[in-house]
């Protein structure tokens, strides 16, 4: 009697599980948390006259997430290119100058991903 009761709650939840299983949005604030940029990382010269802000891309796309990869030893592997499938590098550099009194960016632009 005690399985059948067990049984009847774990049918009853499945049912209920499914039926509640829509596509869901989530809040705006939450997506607004998601997608934001990342930190830059930040490098600075030796004689401490030069900064580095090195940017990265955001989230990476569903296009970009189900490329194919082969799988060796942990290692997530693209074989077009040969070379690891979800590493990023920087899509943007801005170099400043630390003695300057106003900070001028010169602004480097990457190419993307082929």
């Amino acid at each position: 009697m005690k399985q059948l009761g067990i049984l009847f709650f774990v049918v009853t939840f499945c049912i209920t599980v499914s039926a509640n299983s829509n596509y869901k949005t989530p809040p705006k604030m939450l997506a607004d948390l998601v997608d934001a940029p990342r930190t830059p990382g930040v490098s600075i010269s030796p004689d401490k006259k030069w900064m580095a802000l090195m940017k990265r891309p955001g989230v990476a796309s569903i296009k970009e997430l189900a490329q194919f990869e082969e799988k060796l030893a942990g290692l997530r592997i693209n074989p077009k290119i040969f070379a690891p499938s979800r590493s990023q590098g920087y899509n943007n550099i801005e170099i400043m100058s630390l003695t300057w009194s106003p900070l001028l960016p010169l602004q480097i632009y990457l190419m993307e991903k082929f």
